[in-house]
């Protein structure tokens, strides 16, 4: 007598299901960390790509000199460090429409061709629409969201070249910070006489912009070339808002610990 071939009943199916379910949640764990493995790899190449160029200036087109944040204005003359700067600009890529200061010389020059290099791939999906289309949901506590559209630095650049004007319009940011207070100097005065050794890292202006992208840490590229992945408890455990300045000694405290390296 032929016997017939049966499916499976409920209680298999859930069994099977609440298996399968298991599973998911035992390995999703393990994909997000090789995920954010992956991201912190590829924003220490994008840092390390980025520092190599910046360098490149500052020994070449520079003369052994860093480029200035904001204009020449910072220096005063008695080897005295500019006080003040609006918020932020140590990471913006132009200033007022202008290519000779912080990252712009890098577009200027032509030592960067690649505009992803400027945007940490953990708050960037497609594009250059990483202030509004990041992995993070957009509301108050998200603070990679802004209210304008951050475009390619190098198409900007282009048609800078060819209109010789930027519009207002063309804001072009970086997720990475440059190191404030270096112009005129070059690396070996900075390193001499103010133990500088940290170049460039991942933004640091809120707490809330650490914990987004590498959590308690931060990817740091150094004067010598070598990038770090560094964790500080002052990173994330401050008082630091949008409007800091850079003489803060919140920042301040922030740079020497990434001197130092951990």
């Amino acid at each position: 007598m032929r016997v017939h071939d049966r499916g499976f009943t409920l209680i298999e199916l859930l069994l099977v299901i609440a298996i399968i379910s298991l599973l998911i949640a035992l390995l999703m764990p393990l994909g997000q960390g090789i995920r954010d493995r992956a991201n912190r790899a590829r924003c220490q190449a994008q840092l390390k790509g980025l520092t190599h160029a910046y360098m490149s200036y500052v020994t070449t087109i520079g003369k052994h000199r860093f480029p200035p944040l904001w204009s020449t204005g910072e220096y005063k003359g008695n080897l005295q460090y500019a006080t003040w700067y609006f918020p932020q600009h140590d990471y913006r890529i132009m200033v007022y429409g202008r290519f000779d200061a912080a990252f712009g010389p890098l577009l200027w020059h032509g030592l960067l061709r690649d505009a992803e290099t400027f945007v940490c791939p953990t708050i960037q999906d497609t594009g250059f629409e990483w202030f509004h289309t990041n992995t993070l949901p957009d509301g108050p506590d998200n603070f990679w969201s802004a209210g304008f559209a951050n475009v390619d630095p190098i198409e900007a650049y282009e048609r800078y070249n060819q209109k010789h004007v930027v519009t207002k319009s063309d804001h072009m940011r970086s997720s990475y910070s440059i190191r404030p207070y270096m112009y005129p100097w070059g690396p070996s005065q900075m390193a001499l006489n103010e133990g500088a050794k940290a170049l460039i890292a991942d933004n640091f202006p809120v707490p809330e912009c650490v914990l987004e992208r590498h959590r308690d840490s931060v990817n740091v590229a150094y004067m010598d070339g070598s990038v770090r992945y560094v964790t500080a408890r002052v990173l994330w455990d401050n008082d630091l808002s949008w409007n800091y300045m850079a003489n803060d000694p919140t920042v301040m405290e922030i740079w020497r610990t990434l001197d130092q390296g951990y």
